[in-house]
């Protein structure tokens, strides 16, 4: 027998293959980081390889918009300075449908609709948190199905999500895609 054959045939036997993932958070300000994942008590924690060394960062899960598990686990740059959007930031919210009112911040919550000339008109519901309400994660599966409900924990090649009332676990293989509910 050959000798790299049988050499082959021992290392298999030694060092079992274990399954390694790689992925791409993608957060809601839009910045992309490769490497492993894991995720539990409302917060993402990577392990990304970038070209000055290894480094691992923690995420909220308002900050994270989507996880996409492939084989990319190396980003070619150095990690951006500002890596979270959660920071003091103060939006300027204007009502379109009113332009010469007066623009508000972002920091007090609004009213559902504004009182004009003593009837109530509906707020866009582009001025408000609203698009970012789900509560739900959506995981799409590699055979086109879908499963909604929020993801508990991600670790050592599995997801268990929450359904309902009860828990489901999923190999990491079988998943594509992560859609992330902001709360």
């Amino acid at each position: 027998m050959d000798c790299r054959i049988l050499g082959s045939i021992v290392a298999s036997m030694l060092f079992p293959l274990v399954p390694t993932h790689a992925d791409t958070l993608t957060l809601r300000n839009n910045a992309e980081l490769n490497g492993q994942v894991q995720y539990e008590n409302d917060s993402f924690t990577i392990s990304a390889r970038f070209r000055a060394g290894n480094r691992t960062i923690a995420f909220n899960r308002k900050e994270v918009r989507s996880l996409e598990l492939n084989s990319r686990d190396y980003n070619s740059g150095a990690p951006p300075p500002q890596l979270s959007n959660l920071d003091a930031q103060t939006s300027v919210i204007k009502d379109a449908a009113r332009p010469d009112a007066r623009a508000s911040t972002g920091t007090s919550p609004q009213d559902a609709s504004t009182k004009k000339n003593g009837a109530i008109t509906p707020k866009s519901p582009l001025s408000s948190d609203q698009i970012d309400s789900a509560t739900q994660d959506t995981v799409c599966l590699r055979d086109q199905t879908k499963l909604v409900g929020r993801v508990k924990r991600i670790q050592k090649g599995s997801l268990v999500v929450q359904i309902g009332d009860k828990m489901k676990e999923v190999d990491a293989l079988k998943v594509t895609t992560v859609l992330i509910a902001p709360n």
